[in-house]
């Protein structure tokens, strides 16, 4: 349910007021804020009388959106991590409150103050539009890092959180085969990569709280520098070094491919904040866990576009970035492996180019139209019309049926390990998933120089 900022101010300053120990509060320019693919965040000024937050505070509640991803955590769970990470001295939001009570504004929520600067990653990694010092940014990201790092279980306040009584390794790639278990489609290439990570994995050592999406577009920076981490939904206890191959991967790293940092910085500097060394086949083998996680949750955010029904030019798109995920965990454990096998006829990716073109359409005509001047709406509405004919050509041509069980007999053979030493089925899967991601990403490295 949508939030009606002329009826939900007032109802979240008689909340606040309690939460703030305050005599009054009045809540203005209550809206909503562009991104966050898995939360709703609102934007508000709390102007606040008595009690210690006395004045105008700009704050952020974030909520739940339509649909979610089931291993983000609930709104309250999330909010006693942020509380943790602030308590350890992170730099991240303050913490104001948490209500359970859905009965206030129709779902729960939390509310946090608002940090200055952007978290966009594409103006983060670009030249042209951020003048801040990249080298101090990558090397504050680990230093505060390195504080969340010292948070180690057990933590009353943090007993909610899944203990892990194996590898954190391989408790994911667990997690990881059983969701894609209740996956419509067959995932071999990604089969492969979970196999690898599997017979590769490092043993249980320290264990502490892990931000688990520690990347570029979930931290603020303005010119100055880094101002606040955001984003806790998925954090847990896990191998800290989880977190360091999820900033270094390729796949957030906005284009910047020369960036290994987010996109942002070297590595070295990233790790002189952190302060301590990490092998590099260490490092290397996280960078692949997360290519692997993320192509998991890439699946996810496209089923809540294809099947969850939610709208969203995002998350269909995000779906598509499975190829480009799948080629990049590809090239990285059989980069020369000749494509020798015979492969089966597997689905294609979704959302599929009918479903992109509807949604594209929908954007363009509900939420970009009305924005335009005068003079560009004709074109708009061409190009709307354009994308409508092209959908409906697309309808009269019957897809080819696909027997999804062959490529599910072949993820149950690669996850009992007669595949171990195929290269010519990894080098099979890679160009399967090079043809893709040159369909989707035509940019992407390595994908037009074969």
């Amino acid at each position: 349910m949508a939030l009606n900022p002329a009826t939900a101010s007032p109802i979240l300053a008689g909340w606040l007021i309690g939460a703030l120990g305050a005599n009054q509060v009045q809540v203005t320019r209550l809206h909503k804020l562009s991104g966050g693919a898995i939360q709703e965040n609102w934007a508000f000024d709390a102007r606040v009388r008595g009690g210690k937050y006395e004045g105008v505070i700009p704050c952020v509640l974030r909520t739940d959106a339509p649909t979610g991803v089931a291993v983000s955590h609930s709104r309250a769970a999330e909010y006693a991590i942020l509380k943790a990470a602030f308590d350890a001295g992170v730099k991240v939001p303050e913490p104001l409150g948490a209500c359970e009570d859905a009965g206030v504004i129709g779902k729960p929520f939390y509310v946090m103050r608002r940090l200055e600067g952007t978290a966009l990653g594409h103006i983060l990694t670009d030249d042209r539009k951020w003048q801040g010092d990249r080298a101090k940014l990558a090397h504050d990201l680990g230093a505060e890092l390195a504080k969340l790092h010292k948070v180690i279980p057990p933590r009353a306040d943090l007993s909610f959180l899944k203990p892990l009584d194996t590898s954190p390794a391989l408790a994911s790639i667990g997690e990881y085969r059983a969701w894609l278990d209740t996956y419509r489609d067959p995932r071999p290439a990604l089969e492969v990569a979970l196999r690898w990570l599997e017979l590769n994995a490092p043993a249980k050592g320290a264990v502490a709280l892990c931000h688990r999406d520690y990347r570029t577009g979930n931290y603020m920076a303005d010119d100055e520098g880094l101002t606040g981490i955001l984003d806790w939904e998925f954090a847990g206890w896990s191998d800290p070094d989880e977190d360091l191959g999820w900033f270094c991967a390729k796949c957030w790293r906005f284009g910047r491919w020369d960036r290994a940092a987010g996109g942002v910085g070297a590595r070295e500097d990233f790790l002189a904040g952190y302060g301590r060394a990490v092998a590099s086949e260490t490092l290397r083998y996280w960078e692949i866990m997360a290519h692997a996680r993320w192509a998991v949750i890439a699946l996810q955010q496209g089923e809540r576009f294809v099947g969850g029904g939610e709208a969203s030019l995002d998350l269909a798109l995000t779906g598509r970035r499975i190829a480009e995920l799948e080629f990049e965990l590809l090239n990285e454990i059989a980069p020369d492996a000749a494509p020798k096998f015979d492969l089966p006829s597997l689905p294609g990716d979704r959302a599929d180019a009918l479903e992109l073109l509807g949604i594209a359409r929908d954007a363009l005509t509900k939420n970009l139209l009305s924005l335009l001047p005068d003079d560009k709406r004709l074109d708009s509405l061409m190009v709307a019309n354009a994308l409508s004919i092209a959908a409906r050509e697309f309808e009269t041509t019957a897809a080819p049926r696909i027997d999804p069980q062959a490529g599910k007999n072949l993820v149950s053979e690669i996850r009992a390990g007669k595949h171990d030493n195929d290269a010519g089925l990894a080098g099979a899967l890679r160009e399967h998933a090079r043809a893709r991601t040159a369909l989707a990403n035509p940019k992407y490295p390595g994908v037009t120089s074969r």
